[in-house]
């Protein structure tokens, strides 16, 4: 079974509301235009008005004259890229950014201040720790400094970057029952 077009019985072209049939077609003569790339292009126009100096090409979309080789050349607009900073240019004054990076380097100072309190305080908790371990202190005190100075070296890392240490243990993997081979046998 053949299959059939999907555009059968329909119309391709709107149905004129002009009512000439039977009368000869308006007079018309034949232009050939040419573009700088040398594309050929044809225009009909009515015989009674002159034909127009340039017209665009069908091809290309270039300009195009009457006469081969005379149609100037398209001149495409040059793209010049613009950089990051001149995008920020665009949105922000000079002083703005010198403002934004004052505030940049408040925050980071602050933040380094932060981390060196930390530090110290951390280094602090580990004498008083080893102070009551040698003491023996059996009432926990030792173990609520300890989680302390643990909690402040995780805070002093998670600042540098560094994954904080785990104290779980990695789980064992459940190994595989390998497979059994199977074989052939040879004659």
């Amino acid at each position: 079974m053949r299959r059939r077009p999907a555009l059968r019985g329909t119309r391709l072209v709107p149905v004129t509301s002009q009512v000439d049939r039977g009368t000869a077609p308006a007079p018309s003569r034949l232009a050939e235009y040419w573009c700088a790339k040398d594309h050929r292009t044809s225009a009909a126009f009515a015989a009674d008005v002159d034909f127009p100096v340039e017209w665009s090409c069908r091809i290309c979309s270039g300009p195009s004259t009457l006469e081969r080789g005379t149609a100037p050349a398209i001149a495409r607009p040059r793209f010049f890229p613009r950089t990051p900073y001149e995008f920020l240019l665009m949105r922000r004054t000079v002083e703005d950014g010198e403002r934004i990076l004052a505030d940049a380097r408040k925050a980071c100072a602050a933040a380094k201040e932060i981390e060196h309190e930390a530090r110290r305080t951390a280094d602090a908790a580990r004498v008083v720790l080893a102070e009551i371990e040698k003491r023996r202190d059996g009432d926990g005190e030792a173990r609520r400094l300890r989680a302390a100075v643990e909690e402040l070296e995780r805070i002093a890392m998670a600042r540098d970057g560094e994954a904080p240490k785990s104290k779980r243990r990695p789980r064992a993997k459940k190994k595989k029952p390998k497979a059994k081979k199977k074989t052939t046998k040879r004659r």
